[in-house]
């Protein structure tokens, strides 16, 4: 386990982010002695990507909002707004509040169905993704995917990023628990 984790400490990601939402994730390539490890370490590659993915979606590059064309229904809801919609063949349902945080999206399909909870806080200069719970429901119930994330923030050149990422939760029956550390950032703009 210790020759592991010296391994994933000298792995380093590199995030290019466009003002146009598109960002590539890339990474400084480890050595793998054996096919064993070169398969672990794609998925941790993929793994990273992914979670950048997740991270730079809808709650916090673009709004987790139909665009303009999409038709949508919406309602009142005591002091929140629900959103519904159709994206492709996923029913869509977006809970806001009067601030326009969200506080719960859910996409259902035939294959699956997923909640998201989303929080946030307030900082001078809009509202900074804090945490989320996601639920993950699939159609084989061993896949079933429960997930707690806290994000804590550091602040570069004047903007907002990641300096960790909690997760805990389950996929099927086995419990998981991370963190991910964002050291020596740089933020520099083109």
């Amino acid at each position: 386990m210790d020759a592991a984790i010296q391994r994933l400490q000298a792995l380093h990601f590199r995030l290019w982010l466009g003002l146009d939402g598109n960002f590539k994730v890339t990474q400084n390539e480890l050595a793998a002695e054996n096919e064993q490890v070169a398969s672990g370490l794609k998925l941790v590659y993929s793994g990273i990507e992914q979670m950048a993915a997740g991270f730079l979606s809808a709650y916090t590059i673009s709004p987790a909002l139909p665009d303009l064309t999409t038709t949508f229904q919406l309602e009142e809801v005591g002091p929140d707004y629900r959103i519904s919609y159709k994206d492709g063949a996923a029913d869509v349902t977006t809970t806001m509040g009067p601030d326009y945080a969200i506080s719960l999206m859910r996409v259902k399909t035939a294959e699956f169905d997923s909640t998201i909870k989303p929080k946030f806080k307030k900082i001078p200069r809009g509202l900074l993704l804090s945490s989320y719970q996601a639920i993950y429901r699939g159609a084989i119930p061993a896949e079933a995917t429960d997930m707690d994330v806290t994000i804590d923030y550091q602040e570069i050149n004047g903007l907002q990023f990641p300096k960790e990422i909690s997760l805990a939760g389950s996929y099927g029956t086995a419990a998981f628990k991370g963190k991910v550390n964002f050291t020596s950032c740089q933020a520099t703009k083109h």
